[in-house]
């Protein structure tokens, strides 16, 4: 099941535009580890840490570990917005 969001707000400026988010999207953790960012973005592990490496996916390093920040990896993919994600969790 798909929650319905739209992204660009309310503003009469822009151009409507909506974005389906699956509900395990929504429950998602605010960190994920590389593995699993990989498994959503639909490459391999290996593909996942040099794109880290080189910045072309978000990653944080705590301690020894890398840790992707689920909000920025989904607005890269283009999977909902920050306060389109807030909102539909709020109602």
């Amino acid at each position: 099941m798909a929650t319905r969001i739209d992204p660009t707000g309310s503003s009469e400026d822009r151009i409507p535009m909506e974005v389906y988010v699956p509900r395990e999207l929504q429950n998602l953790p605010p960190t994920l580890t590389v593995e699993e960012a990989a498994r959503l973005c639909r490459i391999g592990r290996n593909a996942a840490y040099e794109a880290v490496a080189s910045g072309e996916l978000p990653g944080m390093r705590i301690g020894r570990r890398w840790v992707v920040p689920t909000m920025r990896l989904l607005r890269l993919l283009g999977i909902g917005a920050d306060e389109g994600l807030n909102r539909e969790a709020a109602r």
